[in-house]
């Protein structure tokens, strides 16, 4: 599936599950590294019980450093089918060595470590997104948490809706 007009989004668990725990990124951010690195025990649980489903959206970011974590995005599929929790454990623990990579670089690395087709057509890409402006930015319930997150916090607004 090729996106030409807007940026994909990952999921991760059933869509039938009754919470939605929606997270905006910039797959090259090491806050959002550490935000993926410190909820991902606790949400695991909950989305192979079929009780949480995490939707992960890239953000566009302008900054010379994150600009490869922009291109990984474009070329990272959107595929109901594809089960992304080892593809986002890969890409955030190699996050330093692909972070360094061009275009055609990690155009291979999507394909040949992740182990998944890239995005051909990646220009023109629309990258205006839900008028997010930092990351990582978590919405949970009626909670937003924004840039600078206590996971603890996250935690506690995803347990009175379990």
């Amino acid at each position: 599936m090729t996106y030409t007009n807007q940026l994909p989004s990952w999921q991760i668990g059933s869509v039938d599950a009754p919470i939605q725990l929606v997270e905006y990124v910039n797959l090259r951010c090491p806050d959002c590294k550490d935000s993926w690195n410190e909820l991902k025990d606790y949400l695991m649980p909950l989305i192979k019980s079929g009780k949480l489903r995490h939707i992960i959206k890239p953000i566009h970011k302008e900054k010379p450093f994150l600009e490869v974590g922009n291109q990984l995005q474009y070329l990272l599929p959107s595929d109901e089918t594809i089960d992304y929790r080892p593809i986002f454990e890969k890409i955030y623990t190699e996050q330093a060595i692909w972070g360094e990579y061009n275009l055609d670089e990690l155009r291979r690395y999507v394909k040949e470590e992740l182990g998944v087709q890239p995005n051909e057509n990646i220009e023109g890409v629309d990258h205006r997104t839900d008028e997010i402006e930092f990351v990582p930015t978590i919405l949970v319930g009626k909670k937003t948490f924004v840039e600078t997150i206590r996971f603890d916090d996250v935690r506690a607004a995803i347990k009175p809706l379990l």
